[in-house]
């Protein structure tokens, strides 16, 4: 059932094209036993690997069952070759690296048998060739001999409608040759037995046909015995190999071959490490850049710094700051944000400290010198030790005034009592991140608040026909609290009388309306006195009418009316700058309006050029690794050729084939990612050391990490991809013949 009609078969070698058939036709049935003789060269070999399938031919036309074959595909061979072609090759073909089971048993998981069927089969058929005791060993150790009962062992598990047999008996002595003869023989009466030999006795007796080939020709063509033929080829139901068997045997390829693993590790590790450089580069120079930004309505935008308020812009509270604390990777938490962009100062000829205040609950661990404040004037100092003059002992326990370098003129100066100090790490340190801090009281922080509220309120106060405003940008007409008015009352200054029609403010009504982006609030008072340049003094108690903006004074009461003590928003520092974009947005799902402040500066008209520049190079890069590791490990794979030509000539599909390489490739690709990760966190955890390394390490988090091994298995199906579609480009011969 197998019919050539002049079938040719050219080789081209270094320029030369030499005939390996020529014009060659034959009919072949099944129930035949075939015995090809010839010199060496003669063709007889070509002729097999054509009728099998497993090398190509370029003239002709063959038959399969009556099925012309020209135009067959490589998936179409392979599926000739997986249903009906079992082969004997003269090299063996067999995998070195495999036991004598392996070897068996894989012909079987190609054409998809269960794992039972296997169990039950392999084992009867190497007992029948002899090799019962040999079976957990490596075909690499066998003499040539028992190589080639292994390779007569596979084909006569797969158990397909022919066998075609190159030299069988090359290997073996007489008394094992004439068993393998006469097993061949056994299996032929229903099968098409084709044999290529040059012991043309050996075979004598059981043939029944003989074809002698020489230069490429049928010479002879001697019919010793009628077969009984069938009708036609039958064919097992034989499936595709199962996903969990690919799996079983992509992870074993990775490591049956201990130098071929050593090798694609190291070249898997050079590219998690390009690639995890060329992102942790890209990263710490977009941080750079962004370090160096500024943003015209923050002073302090430290890069672990979160600004947090509630969506519906109401006051925070407990239940707000817990459910904030509770987020991981949130260092600190200041309640009174609107401070903490405004510098305070401590200044004399012994002391400068200039800081931003800060509660005194968020003050954790020990100080350097001195203790906890016990009265209400106390603070405690966070500040570099050459802030505090050549003898900082000496600072405790006195007075200074703590002023704002606002310098609104609205906010009198605040007496403070300095109870302890701690020493920031560094003195740079202080002075780079400005990290020094001023820790203070609630009651005292209360008032910096109302202040705070002030500068970033518009105040309008109306006094008869007339508005009066007040913005941080004008600065006239601030309200500020006294206790020297009554409530409901307020000390106006003389301006304000012109706003009445009988020029006069005194007990006539006047209203104040504060108002902010979190609040609105108006108060209706009564001016219970007008002072001017000589009455300033006596009546508000103000030093002198020079400094003055025109304060408006009233009760501490009404102030806080105009001014509520609750807290609008919050800062939260992150643990590291690399927490805060997922703190932020674990911030925004529980309901936070946010912004971090390392995303909101504002840096040089270059900044943009730059990354324009950067992101492409990085692409670049990249593709230059993939590439230079597509070569390297192409040469590597080159050693394993054969192996994937063995596949092909037993009928594996090309895509399965393809499929183990990515599983082999991803395996090793996976082992570099994990010993890159393990290392990279051993660096961050400080255990091994490595500037370089360690900067990279601080780079990548998480999802990084899962990033970085998403591209690595994409790389390695890459790769395995552009191997097998190079392989497909080949017969099965011809890859099995490619050298290393």
């Amino acid at each position: 059932m197998i019919r050539l009609d002049n079938v040719s078969k050219f080789y081209y070698r270094k320029g030369m094209i030499t005939s390996g058939i020529s014009k060659v036709s034959l009919s072949l049935d099944i129930g035949e036993f075939v015995v090809i003789t010839g010199e060496s060269g003669s063709g007889k070999s070509t002729l097999i690997n054509v009728i099998s399938g497993v090398d190509s031919y370029e003239e002709g036309e063959m038959y399969v069952d009556g099925q012309e074959t020209s135009h067959f595909s490589s998936e179409e061979f392979e599926d000739y070759r997986r249903r009906c072609i079992a082969n004997i090759f003269q090299e063996f073909n067999l995998v070195s690296s495999y036991t004598v089971r392996q070897n068996v048993e894989l012909i079987l998981q190609v054409n998809g048998c269960s794992r039972e069927e296997i169990d039950s089969r392999v084992p009867d058929i190497i007992e029948r060739v002899g090799l019962a005791e040999y079976s957990s060993t490596r075909v690499s150790k066998l003499s040539g001999g028992q190589q080639q009962r292994v390779a007569i062992a596979r084909a006569l598990a797969k158990d397909t409608s022919i066998i075609t047999a190159d030299e069988p008996t090359g290997n073996l002595d007489s008394v094992s040759a004439a068993g393998i003869v006469a097993l061949l023989h056994e299996i032929a009466k229903d099968k098409l037995v084709i044999v290529v030999t040059h012991n043309e006795e050996q075979f004598k007796e059981y043939a029944t046909r003989i074809i002698k080939m020489s230069d490429g020709h049928v010479a002879e063509d001697l019919l010793l015995q009628t077969p009984e033929a069938e009708d036609r080829i039958h064919e097992r139901d034989y499936g595709r190999i199962r996903p969990a068997v690919k799996l079983r045997i992509g992870v074993r390829n990775a490591f049956n071959i201990v130098p071929k693993f050593v090798l694609l590790l190291i070249v898997f590790l050079f590219i998690v490490f390009s690639v995890s450089s060329i992102y942790a580069n890209l990263k710490t120079n977009s941080q750079a850049r962004q370090a160096q930004g500024y943003n015209q309505y923050f002073t302090n935008y430290k890069d672990t710094r979160i600004v947090a308020r509630n969506r519906d812009k109401s006051p925070l509270t407990r239940a707000d700051y817990s459910r904030i604390k509770a987020v991981d990777g949130v260092k600190d938490l200041e309640k009174d944000d609107v401070l903490l962009d405004e510098m305070y100062y401590i200044e004399n000829d012994s002391i400068s400290v200039y800081g931003y205040p800060c509660s005194l609950s968020s003050l954790h661990g020990r100080l350097d010198i001195g203790t906890r404040p016990s009265d209400d004037s106390g603070v405690v100092l966070a500040c570099a030790k050459s802030d505090l003059g050549e003898n900082p002992e000496s600072i405790l326990g006195k007075t200074y005034t703590l002023q704002s370098d606002a310098d609104t003129g609205a906010e009198e100066p605040m007496k403070v009592k300095i109870a302890g100090v701690r020493y920031t790490k560094s003195e740079a340190e202080a002075e780079g991140e400005s990290d020094a801090r001023i820790y203070l009281q609630e009651k005292q922080l209360a008032s910096m608040r109302h202040a705070a509220y002030l500068r970033v309120s518009t105040v309008t106060t109306r006094a008869g026909t007339q508005s009066y405003r007040y913005t941080s940008a004008e600065n006239m007409y601030p309200v500020v609290a006294s206790s020297r008015v009554a409530a409901g009352g307020a000390m106006v200054p003389e301006e304000l009388n012109g706003g009445y029609a009988d020029g006069r403010a005194r007990g006539k009504k006047l209203s104040i309306h504060v108002e902010n982006m979190y609040f609105k609030k108006t108060c209706t008072l009564k001016a219970a006195g007008v002072y001017t340049g000589r009455s300033y003094k006596k009546l508000t108690g103000g030093q002198s009418m020079e400094e003055s903006t025109s304060e408006i004074f009233i009760n501490e009461k009404d102030y806080d009316k105009l001014f509520p003590h609750g807290n609008y928003q919050c800062s939260v520092y992150a643990a590291d700058v690399h927490q805060v974009d997922r703190i932020n947005r674990v911030l925004q799902k529980e309901g936070f309006k946010t912004l971090a402040l390392k995303n909101a500066l504002q840096g040089d008209q270059f900044g943009g050029v730059i990354d324009i520049i950067q992101v492409p190079l990085a692409i670049l890069l990249l593709v230059a690794v993939f590439f230079i590791s597509y070569f390297v490990i192409r040469l590597i794979l080159r050693s394993r050729t054969s192996y994937f030509g063995i596949l092909q000539m037993l009928g594996m599909a090309r895509k399965d084939t393809r499929h183990l390489l990515e599983i082999e490739l991803m395996t090793v690709a996976g082992i570099a990612g994990a010993v890159f990760l393990v290392l990279v966190h051993l660096l961050d955890a400080g255990i091994v050391p490595g500037s370089y390394l360690q900067n990279l390490a601080g780079q990548l988090h998480l999802r990084d990490d899962l990033i970085l091994l998403a591209m690595l298995a994409v790389i390695a199906c890459l790769i395995a991809g552009r191997f097998s579609r190079a392989l497909s480009r080949k017969s099965a011969m011809s890859n099995y013949r490619e050298e290393a």
